[in-house]
């Protein structure tokens, strides 16, 4: 057998950095790569090909074909006496039994990775196990421990200069901060996460770091806030075509409609979410969807609905030992008990709730919480942080404004366009004209031409509804999107503003609007959508303007 292979090391190096971007093509080359090294008798490598097929089925929710590939992957490493790649095949098997809710199956295997690297030196990997074992400790509710291990991964990470998984141990730690609801201090983390993975081109963690600075705003009931952070988190993960990330978005997509209020829209999100999980046969998530779903029908009032899905998450929580997710199911519990005035069970799950916190806490020595003050250096940053993420979201919001009307600009249009079609609910798309503005601008000059546009944006933003949105396409012309309109809400909704805008006074002389109307259809694209409503403002120009005209 030969010692190296370096045309097959290249291929396997090729696809384990093609599993940060795109599974399917990673799959492929992984594919490749074990068929070669299988006939090339390049045994190492045919391990490291298995273990990498083994955690992108891991990742694309086959558990059953994942756990085939990695014991195939482990004996063969354990009959070439390899301990790199032993550590390697039990790395990621311990992430299969963390995501099946094997929490103590998974601690166990990380340890013996732990062992196994440090009599390598393998600093890198070592500082990813240290990681991972915090995040296990974590969902343990074993914070002294998660600390430790997310501390030594961050320092390992900085020494060795890898930015990757600095950026991963910075979402951890964050993560750590949120559940003692040091949000400003989560925040920081959070935010120089993003900073790591976007340095790095690093798709998963700019997902994962998207994703944790849109929920612990929804925490500092910020749920607006969130909003820009959870639609840039849904963009990667479709980007990524990860599962897991889709489902970790579903499921953040629940909790920030659910903070707005708008309580329908979240049930759907999280009951497709709880449906995946049981798909993917991740109880660890599914735990999590089920705490959301009770706190939105606590919020919206259904407290039976709530207890039930609560004490199906305890069930599974208590099989689990997982004491984060029971702490908070308990203390729902008690609001459900409470809205049913079933003030004995209240009682039990307050009595649970606390003996939980009181466990978690008697854990902490004086000389740790200081150390966790010290390390995460609190005091000196909460204001610096919260004043650098307004700063951010400003900037993020400025950049997709119109400087002249203040509406929404021609990029992002599109995007909330792109957006709102992958939804896939009823959507009218009005495109709008502005009648004879260029003589208009000829007359009384370009001044004056720009404060019509000014009044007009404002008016049409007064004349829609919040959930519509209106934008500068470019020139005199506008577009609104009306989301949840049919076909005849919608024209009339385009007759209105021509009525609205026929009306109203302008500086000098009337000002009119010619509309194209256009209803989005499955598996319409932005494009095509554009098309048909730019052809029907085309027919209402034609038609004498001040008129609105339905694309066919």
């Amino acid at each position: 057998m030969p010692e190296r292979n370096e045309s097959l090391e290249l291929l396997l190096t090729e696809a384990t950095q093609m599993e940060r971007k795109n599974l399917v093509k990673a799959r492929v080359l992984a594919e490749e790569a074990l068929r070669r090294c299988q006939a090339e008798n390049y045994s190492s490598g045919s391990v490291y090909a298995l273990r990498l097929l083994g955690g992108i089925d891991l990742q694309q929710g086959k558990r059953e074909e994942a756990a085939a590939f990695l014991e195939q992957g482990l004996v063969l490493a354990r009959s070439l006496g390899d301990a790199a790649l032993i550590s390697a095949c039990l790395y990621t098997q311990g992430h299969l039994f963390y995501m099946a809710g094997a929490l103590s199956e998974a601690v166990l295997n990380f340890h013996e990775v732990v062992t196994l690297r440090l009599s390598l030196g393998l600093e890198t990997p070592l500082a990813h196990a240290y990681n991972v074992l915090g995040v296990v400790y974590r969902e343990l509710g074993n914070y002294d421990q998660a600390l430790s291990y997310h501390s030594k991964s961050r320092e390992i990470h900085r020494a060795q200069k890898d930015v990757f998984g600095e950026a991963t141990s910075l979402n951890n730690l964050g993560s750590l901060e949120g559940d003692r609801k040091h949000y400003a201090g989560a925040l920081r983390y959070y935010q120089e996460s993003l900073v790591c993975a976007q340095k790095v081109q690093d798709l998963s963690s700019e997902v994962s770091a998207f994703y944790n600075i849109a929920h612990t705003h929804v925490l500092m009931e910020q749920p607006k806030k969130a909003v820009v952070f959870a639609r840039q988190a849904r963009r990667g993960a479709r980007a990524l075509g990860n599962p897991g990330q889709l489902l970790n978005v579903r499921l953040l997509d629940g909790i920030v409609y659910c903070a707005l209020g708008r309580f329908p829209r979240a049930e759907r999100s999280l009951l497709w979410a709880l449906s995946q999980t049981r798909d993917l046969q991740d109880p660890r998530m599914e735990l999590r969807v089920l705490n959301e779903l009770g706190n939105l029908y606590l919020n919206w009032k259904r407290p039976e609905e709530a207890q039930r899905h609560l004490e199906s998450c305890l069930k599974l929580g208590e099989a689990m030992q997982a004491n984060l997710q029971l702490t908070t199911c308990h203390e729902y519990l008690v609001e459900a008990m409470e809205q049913q005035q079933n003030f004995e069970c209240a009682l039990f799950h307050h009595r649970e709730f606390y003996r939980l916190e009181r466990q978690r806490f008697d854990r902490e020595t004086d000389q740790q919480r200081l150390a966790l003050r010290m390390s995460l250096d609190i005091e000196r940053t909460e204001r610096e942080a919260v004043a650098q993420q307004e700063r951010n979201a400003e900037l993020e919001e400025l950049t997709r404004r119109d400087s002249m009307t203040g509406l929404y600009n021609h990029r992002a249009f599109h995007e909330f366009l792109a957006e709102y079609l992958a939804e896939g609910e009823p959507l009218a798309l009005l495109l709008l004209d502005v009648d004879h503005f260029k003589s208009y601008n000829d007359a009384f000059g370009h001044p004056a031409g720009d404060e019509v546009l000014q009044q007009l944006a404002q008016l049409l933003q007064e004349s829609i509804r919040k959930s519509d949105t209106a934008a500068r396409y470019g020139g005199e012309e506008f577009a609104i999107i009306l989301r949840g309109e049919p076909a005849e809400s919608a024209y009339e909704s385009a007759l209105r503003l021509v009525r609205v805008v026929r009306e109203a006074k302008f500086p000098h002389r009337k000002i009119t609007l010619s509309i194209g109307v256009a209803l989005a259809t499955v598996g319409i694209t932005t494009v095509q959508l554009v098309a048909k409503a730019d052809a029907a403002l085309y027919q209402a120009k034609h038609a004498g303007r001040d008129c609105c005209e339905y694309a066919a």
